[in-house]
């Protein structure tokens, strides 16, 4: 089961593996599955998004919960990719502004970052090791 990832507010990723990663679509959450999901890209990052409280999917209720006290998390994925789902998470009453990045819904799964993505594109131009 892919578990959900979160950070605190250092910036510091962590899993919290009672929960299942989550993606949004429309606002709306759904559970991140195996199938959903690729290993995070070379040269993609995962970070912290400010003032939005992390969404995920308990198993045990069958409901989707909101976790305090922590931070969501999405990923940046690098050229020759698009992403299928966004990270899931309510925002604070006052959210700072974001910058215009694609906010991949991410999850610890196989004891590495998976993203919600697909790999659209094979050049080699895409390789971050040949971008400035």
């Amino acid at each position: 089961m892919p578990h959900l990832l979160a950070a605190d507010k250092d910036g510091r990723i962590f899993s919290l593996p009672r929960l299942t990663g989550a993606g949004m679509e429309a606002g709306h959450f759904f559970r991140l599955d195996a199938h959903d999901l690729i290993r995070l890209p070379s040269g993609s990052q995962v970070f912290m998004l400010p003032d939005r409280r992390p969404a995920g999917y308990d198993p045990k209720t069958e409901n989707f919960v909101i976790k305090d006290g922590c931070f969501a998390v999405g990923a940046f994925i690098t050229p020759g990719f698009t992403v299928t789902s966004s990270s899931a998470y309510r925002e604070s009453s006052r959210p700072r502004m974001l910058p215009l990045f694609s906010y991949a819904a991410c999850a610890l799964y196989k004891d590495e970052v998976y993203v919600a993505a697909l790999r659209i594109d094979k050049e080699l131009r895409h390789d971050p090791r040949f971008i400035d």
